[in-house]
């Protein structure tokens, strides 16, 4: 799995610029304090010059001569130090401040990504999958079965929900998640997400009615002149397509083909989809033809969630 190449692109872009930013203010203080305290050139001048050192002090032959230039560095180091303070400066003013020291702000620490670096490609995919704002309210760890009639087999589901984010995304597994409406669909959905996306993976939730409205609108919308990406590839692309309550779009011939070759292509190319829907098998059956049902029942992992509205119950109704 791999998050979306435009989330790469977006954070590559950012760790650059934060690293341009970070050395034009360094150099705007180096040339503060060259100006303001005397001798601090000097210093600045033979430091910066110490590659060059150590290469004369290699081709001379002397001995002892790569020491000499590391302890005049230390010794200059410690001066520019006393320097800075005498004038009221820290130490370190001239070094580059960094917003995370452990990787310098080049996204790598140790050959690995950094926590910052995973940090920035999880807010920028949460952003871009459509569930920035759940994802700050939803996660496996505030949902509670205390609400259900059979907590035994609620606890199931979430565990099976756990292994399917963290695994099952990967191997292309799908998932139906099936139950009246308020019974915790979207809470495991975005659980799931937000797992999967801590992964690394690319994650697009969106609703049925608002996933088919984009499809309409290249079909028969679009100008052919516009050069904007379309936004249905994405829907094709994510390693996790979540689709929100379905059942609830208008159907007709053109959205029940979109669904169809949607879904077959995910499934031909191995690629994750969950749905989410208040229809029963049975409901599926009578409103879907053949060639969907047949994939969706077939190809899925079918999960129902049994009981009363839990925001009803929250309310005590």
């Amino acid at each position: 799995m791999s998050y979306d190449p435009s989330v790469f692109e977006k954070i590559k872009n950012e760790y650059e610029s934060r690293r341009l930013k970070v050395r034009t203010e360094q150099e705007a203080r180096i040339n503060e304090v060259r100006e303001k305290i005397e001798g601090m050139a000097a210093i600045d001048d033979i430091l910066s010059a110490t590659g060059l050192r150590i290469m004369e002090a290699i081709k001379s032959g002397k001995k002892g001569g790569i020491d000499g230039v590391r302890a005049e560095n230390e010794h200059l180091v410690k001066e520019r130090a006393r320097l800075l303070a005498a004038h009221g400066y820290p130490e370190d003013y001239c070094d580059p401040h960094y917003l995370c020291a452990a990787c310098g702000d080049t996204g790598y620490a140790e050959g690995k990504a950094c926590v910052c670096m995973k940090k920035a490609l999880f807010e920028a995919q949460a952003a871009l999958s459509g569930l920035s704002g759940l994802l700050k309210k939803q996660s496996f760890e505030n949902f509670s079965t205390a609400y259900y009639p059979n907590k035994s087999e609620a606890e199931q589901i979430v565990a099976f929900c756990q292994s399917y984010a963290k695994n099952g995304v990967k191997e292309g597994e799908n998932l139906l998640l099936m139950g009246a409406t308020g019974l915790g669909k979207t809470h495991l959905s975005t659980s799931i997400a937000k797992v999967a996306m801590e992964e690394g993976g690319s994650v697009v939730y969106e609703s049925a009615q608002n996933l088919l409205s984009d499809f309409e609108y290249e079909r028969f919308e679009k100008d052919r002149h516009d050069r904007a990406p379309d936004k249905s590839a994405k829907y094709f692309s994510a390693d996790l397509l979540i689709i929100d309550d379905l059942g609830s779009e208008f159907s007709n011939q053109f959205t029940l083909s979109v669904l169809y070759n949607l879904l077959n292509t995910r499934i031909t190319r191995g690629t994750s989809t969950l749905i989410n829907t208040n229809l029963s098998a049975k409901e599926l059956l009578e409103r879907y033809d053949r060639r969907i049902t047949s994939r969706i029942l077939g190809e899925f992992t079918l999960l129902t969630l049994e009981g009363k509205d839990i925001r009803m119950q929250k309310l005590g109704l």
